[in-house]
This record gives structure tokens, C-alpha cells and sequence, in this order.
């Protein structure tokens, strides 16, 4: 298998929607958008490195790379009136992930402060702009008035990476990527696919709870859980 397409569709919106571009070129050559508003969600595409003319700037700096890419995203949060806060999921997609994981923890955490996402992060061998080292897909609810609720597990990568296990509005729960891990964050299944899916799958179950996730609710399923 050489390629897999991921995409969201919306039912229940009509077939017009609103798209917003930014002239870059690459907008043009892959086909897609910057922005597309749905309903009261609104999809962000992957933030580079770029300019607004869409040419790389920082280099090999991995550093220099992840400031501008959280540039762009507020860029893209003004076109929209929207706020840091009300970013609900961040995917994000990094280069050599093992020597660049710790300096994307920091940028994200300095970009977010107090606030946590839900989150998921990938390690890739490389993006689709030449050159680029992190990529960083947002999702954004602008009707939400206040931050949304977060939930977190207490795990010791939750502060590293500054997210949240769940981010719920009134009818979506975001959760974050789950892993093969046990209660205090400990790896389960070294080695072993099945034991690691298994466990991922189980953790999944305890995160995402039933839809209204309230509460009272997280207490029940989710282990050593906080509200924030």
C-alpha cells in the first residue's frame, strides 16, 4: 500500500460550505483550502513553516520552523476571530521525532500556556513541503464563548506535551491518540503489536466514556481523572 486518505464528512451541512485561501501556490497544485468552515466547527490545514507567499523560511532549524508554524495557525485564527482557547484538537506531524519531540513539547506549551487541547502526535520520515520538519493541523470551535472542558489522566506527558486526554463541547468529545500504557504512564506490551493494540483500544474505552462525558461521568470511567 503506497497511500491512505483520510477526510471528515459533514452530513448534515448542505453542499456549499465556506472555504478560505490564501493565494499560496500549493493551495492551487494539492487542491485544498487553508480554512473550511462547517457549521460551528471550522477545519484548519496543516501549518508550515511558510510565508504568506507559501515559501519556507526557517530552514533546518527545527526551532525556527515550530515558532513560525504557531505563527501561521494565529494568522489563521484572526482570519477566523478566534482564539487560542477555542482550538479544541491539534494533530501534528515532525520529523525525526526523537530528537525533535522535546523542543515541539516546549513551543507547544509556551504557544498554548495554562490551556490544553486534546492532541495527537505523529513522527514521519518527511512532509509534503520540501524542506518542512513539523506540520500542525487544527481543528477550532469560534461559537464557544469560554474554553471549552478538558479532562487529563494525570500522565507525566500530558504537562511535557501540555494537552488534554479529552476536550468536550456540547455534543463532540475530542480525544486524544491513545497509547499502549497502564494507569501511571508505564508502557505495556514492549515489542509485542497485539498486547500494545489490545491496551490502546482499552484506553480509548476508559477516555472517551459515553457522548455527554460529564463530570460525574469521567469520575466513573475515566482512572485517577481531573477536571481542568
Amino acid at each position: 500500500m503506497l497511500v491512505e486518505i483520510k477526510f471528515t464528512v459533514r452530513l448534515d451541512l448542505p453542499k456549499e460550505h465556506t472555504a478560505i485561501t490564501n493565494g499560496m501556490s500549493s493551495e492551487v497544485e494539492a487542491g485544498y483550502a487553508q480554512i473550511v468552515k462547517c457549521g460551528s466547527t471550522v477545519e484548519v490545514s496543516g501549518q508550515f513553516d511558510h510565508n504568506d507567499e507559501g515559501k519556507m523560511r526557517g530552514g533546518g532549524d527545527f526551532d525556527a520552523q515550530c515558532e513560525q508554524a504557531f505563527k501561521n495557525i494565529d494568522k489563521r485564527l484572526a482570519e477566523i476571530g478566534a482564539t487560542r482557547n477555542q482550538i479544541v484538537h491539534t494533530e501534528v506531524l515532525i520529523v525525526n521525532i526523537r530528537n525533535n519531540i522535546e523542543k515541539l513539547n516546549a513551543a507547544h506549551k509556551k504557544f498554548f500556556g495554562s490551556y490544553r487541547p486534546a492532541s495527537a502526535c505523529w513522527g514521519v520520515v518527511a512532509l509534503g513541503m520540501p524542506g518542512a520538519q513539523v506540520e500542525i493541523k487544527f481543528t477550532v470551535r469560534p461559537d464557544l464563548s469560554k474554553a471549552p472542558k478538558t479532562y487529563s489522566h494525570g500522565l507525566p506527558w500530558e504537562d511535557a506535551h501540555n494537552y488534554s486526554q479529552v476536550v468536550v463541547t456540547n455534543e463532540t468529545a475530542w480525544i486524544f491518540g491513545q497509547f499502549a500504557h497502564d494507569d501511571e504512564g508505564n508502557p505495556i506490551g514492549e515489542g509485542d503489536f497485539e498486547k500494545q493494540c489490545k491496551a490502546a483500544f482499552a484506553n480509548l474505552d476508559v477516555s472517551s466514556g459515553d457522548r455527554s462525558h460529564t463530570q460525574s461521568n469521567c469520575a466513573r470511567r475515566c482512572y485517577g481523572c481531573r477536571s481542568e
